[in-house]
């Protein structure tokens, strides 16, 4: 039975928790492109769940580096993640997000993040920088309980049904 799920928002003020479907978190920390941070992370969460929900890179018209690192970061996260026995669930962000009525405003997530989860005190202690990757990382792990269930993505109905099948 899944009663823990992992999410990350990868990137260079990232943010990766690990959450339970009534909104409590059993791990948060930020996460940078670092691969050693990353595996080390990676490694602490596995102990807790092997389910982990990653916001997939999309293609971004304005800047082909910061996309192309993002791939390979989410490459990288994900190979990694596979070779500890996690099983990952790549999601779009539009799809998540559209799904929870969030739009691009990272300050709306931060809200909503607060809203859900009920730290704000935590949440503002971090760095204004980094606060949207973690508030983002929380806000996927919501999803993943209660929304993708009822809304998989298309491309994820088979991926769907196997991790349907292990929740509580």
């Amino acid at each position: 039975m899944v009663k823990l799920i992992a999410s990350i928002d990868p990137g260079r003020n990232g943010g990766i928790c690990v959450t339970d479907k009534n909104s409590i978190i059993h791990y948060l920390s930020k996460l940078s492109a670092n691969k050693k941070i990353i595996k080390e992370c990676l490694k602490e969460v596995r102990g807790l769940t092997n389910i982990l929900f990653l916001e997939s890179a999309i293609s971004m018209q304005t800047n082909r580096t910061t996309c192309n690192n993002l791939f390979f970061l989410n490459g990288y996260i994900t190979g990694y993640a596979n070779g500890i026995g996690m099983q990952v669930v790549s999601c779009s962000p539009r799809h998540w997000k559209n799904c929870m009525h969030l739009s691009k405003n990272k300050d709306e997530s931060i809200i909503r993040a607060m809203e859900l989860f009920n730290i704000e005190k935590e949440l503002l202690s971090y760095p204004k920088y980094s606060r949207d990757g973690l508030a983002e990382a929380l806000l996927l792990g919501y999803y993943a309980f209660h929304y993708f269930p009822f809304y998989p993505e298309k491309d994820q109905i088979d991926l769907w049904k196997e991790i349907v099948s292990q929740y509580e």
